[in-house]
């Protein structure tokens, strides 16, 4: 570019870039200082508390649950929960045993629970004939037993035992015993029935069995 044409540009307050020399763009670089945290805390510090920011949203859910149930947590809880558990299963064991007797008596007595059985008992009809034989019934709680003499079942007939009570009482099953009469009178023999630990003895006499209470 002429003179000329410099002062001209002066004049007109205009520059052309040409004209401007070429200066250096200054860039001031600042230091950045990093300070790392120490992995182990000093003496006497304490570990922040859980917060939401510290975990992922279904870690940090978990671990503020768990540390509520912990807080609100008595040792009468778990005192109630151990009796609680044990009833279950004391009332557990027993259902089972009931269960297991009823079972066992089902397989053995039968519906209605039934015994037979045959003895002398000195109601035969001679001294060569069969032994008696004896039908014990629970029907609905009552005992009833049947007995056919031995030679002569024509002269069959049904003795009435005690009532039983309580619950279940039609499922208790009854057993026959004999034993040798207080007469002492030949073949004579009384009865023993026995059922929920009870012994009753009848008395043989006049060719049939009576309960003490009945007996004149």
């Amino acid at each position: 570019m002429s003179s000329s044409e410099v002062a001209e540009g002066a004049a007109t307050g205009a520059l052309r870039y040409s004209t401007l020399r070429h200066r250096p763009i200054q860039t001031t670089t600042a230091a950045v200082y990093v300070t790392t945290p120490r992995a182990s805390l000093g003496r006497g510090a304490q570990a922040a508390p859980i917060t939401e920011n510290t975990l992922h949203p279904i870690q940090n859910y978990a671990a503020l649950h768990a540390q509520r149930i912990k807080r609100q947590q008595h040792w009468t809880v778990t005192v109630g929960i151990s009796m609680l558990g044990m009833c279950l299963l004391l009332w557990l064991a027993q259902s089972l045993w009931h269960w297991g007797t009823i079972t066992y008596d089902d397989l053995t007595y039968g519906r209605p629970r039934t015994m037979q059985t045959d003895a002398y008992v000195g109601h035969e009809s001679s001294s060569h004939s069969t032994p008696s034989h004896f039908i014990a019934l629970n029907q609905h709680g009552r005992i009833e037993i049947i007995e056919l003499p031995g030679g002569d079942a024509s002269h069959a007939h049904i003795i009435l035992g005690p009532q039983i009570w309580g619950p279940d009482a039609d499922l208790v099953p009854i057993t026959l015993s004999f034993v040798p009469s207080a007469t002492g009178q030949g073949r004579q023999q009384d009865m023993i029935i026995s059922f929920q630990g009870s012994r009753i003895r009848l008395r043989n006499e006049k060719g049939t069995f009576v309960l003490p209470s009945t007996s004149n």
